[in-house]
């Protein structure tokens, strides 16, 4: 057992191949690198553990949540870059992905590169549930501005706007095409 009880400098890199346990705050100034496949933050209390992202620079900018994708090889079409999970219990107690977002190359062709956002919710079919994107966002390959928007799933599924919804061009409804 090693006690510290005062202040604890160190100017070189402090291996510790255990557990690092504090019981109050920990600033690390230099940034912090955890080469740990997995993180976890827990806390017992309601409403968090609160992950924060402060930014105090007197500015128009602010802070960043980057995911990286680097494989060491060329890009391809369809590459996951990141994802959000949102799992819970269900009333079994078992642990259900409920919702993701997820960031994906769609064109990995040098200057012709686009990406897609998927939004994805859990839906059943009475017997098992699965992840179903209800709303794509996929930049189009060799365009200038375009970007698709694709809302809702299976032609049984309900899109509702509230309020008024604004067609700059042509609509098609139910296979009319409407000018």
């Amino acid at each position: 057992l090693f006690d510290v009880n005062a202040n604890l400098d160190v100017s070189g890199t402090a291996l510790i191949t255990g557990v690092l346990t504090t019981t109050a705050a920990t600033v690390f100034n230099g940034g912090f690198t955890s080469n740990a496949d997995t993180n976890t933050f827990t806390s017992a209390n309601a409403n968090d553990p609160q992950i924060r992202i402060l930014n105090t620079q007197n500015g128009n900018t602010g802070g960043r949540l980057s995911f990286i994708k680097d494989k060491g090889a060329n890009a391809a079409d369809g590459d996951d870059i990141g994802s959000i999970d949102f799992s819970g219990d269900n009333n079994a107690q078992e642990l259900t992905n409920y919702a993701q977002i997820l960031a994906e190359v769609s064109e990995s062709q040098n200057t012709d590169e686009a990406g897609k956002l998927s939004f994805f919710v859990s839906e059943s079919n009475g017997t098992a549930a699965q992840l179903t994107a209800g709303l794509v966002i996929e930049g189009e390959h060799a365009t200038d501005g375009q970007v698709d928007v694709t809302i809702a799933a299976g032609t049984a599924s309900t899109t509702t706007v509230a309020g008024d919804l604004a067609v700059t061009t042509d609509a098609t409804v139910g296979g009319t095409a409407l000018v």
